[in-house]
């Protein structure tokens, strides 16, 4: 197989000949093999699971942003959906709750010296607080086929904008009490949703049995992690990082620059 078409892709992967995991997984399998051919002319399995994962994620949210239920335009091209009269597309983003610039969680801290010490600080705070649970689920796979950290529970589908919002700790989701999957959207201090254009609640649906939603302690840690930075002020010094990350032409020779190239480095693995 060489260059698949998206829309085929998709219809492949939704309706494959036959039900069985096993045909499904050699579906995955073939498309790993064809997908995200580098200069070398070897397939690196790793984008390909980001890649199947984004699809699957974007098949599961109708093809549409999670939050502001805009229609993706690479899906509308590729025939996958329609856009509504009148509507404007946008091309949306998988954005992963647990940031894959924290690397696939291994059962112990010191099991993971090939991430970095601030990965391994995440994974063993998180540990600390009583969540094993999502260690033990987003630990690595047994191939590179199936890695866990792109795992659907484990992503959302997003414009740009809200991504952005959800990445730099703006935006986050609570859970509303007694209702399954129906979250109120909370924002930073200071900004309100009229501003933004964005709906006070949202309510995720998966439109394809079998195809899981967010997992809502995944959700709940990173509101956790939210609400604490803006009541110590972790969030406006990020902010001041990213500002001068923008302004920033070279690194200063002194090193005072660390912080800038550390936020510059996570940003572009997590794909923000």
């Amino acid at each position: 197989m060489r260059i698949v078409e998206p829309g085929v892709v998709g219809y492949l992967l939704l309706y494959p000949p036959s039900t069985a995991r096993e045909v499904l997984n050699t579906v995955v399998t073939e498309l790993t093999s064809c997908d995200s051919q580098r200069s070398t002319g070897k397939a690196d399995p790793h984008e390909a699971v980001y890649n199947l994962g984004a699809i699957l994620g974007l098949a599961r949210d109708n093809f549409r942003c999670m939050v502001t239920g805009k229609v993706d335009w690479g899906a509308v091209r590729s025939g996958l959906t329609n856009c509504q009269p009148h509507e404007v597309p946008v091309i949306t983003q998988s954005c992963h709750i647990f940031p894959e610039s924290l690397g696939n969680v291994a059962g112990e801290a010191a099991e993971c010296e090939e991430h970095d010490g601030a990965a391994r600080t995440v994974w063993t705070t998180l540990r600390r607080f009583g969540y094993q649970d999502i260690c033990e689920e987003l630990k690595p796979a047994a191939t590179p086929t199936s890695s866990n950290l792109h795992r659907l529970e484990n992503v959302l589908t997003l414009e740009p904008f809200v991504h952005q919002l959800f990445c730099t700790l703006q935006l986050w989701f609570e859970a509303v009490g007694g209702q399954p999957n129906v979250y109120k959207i909370a924002l930073a201090p200071g900004t309100t949703h009229d501003e933004l254009f964005l709906p006070p609640t949202v309510r995720f649906v998966s439109h394809h049995p079998g195809l899981p939603l967010p997992n809502p302690r995944y959700l709940h840690v990173h509101a956790a992690c939210c609400r604490i930075a803006h009541m110590s002020g972790a969030a406006d010094y990020l902010d001041s990082v990213l500002r001068e990350m923008e302004e920033m032409r070279v690194l200063a020779e002194d090193g005072t620059s660390v912080d800038v190239l550390t936020v510059a480095i996570h940003r572009r693995l997590a794909g923000a």
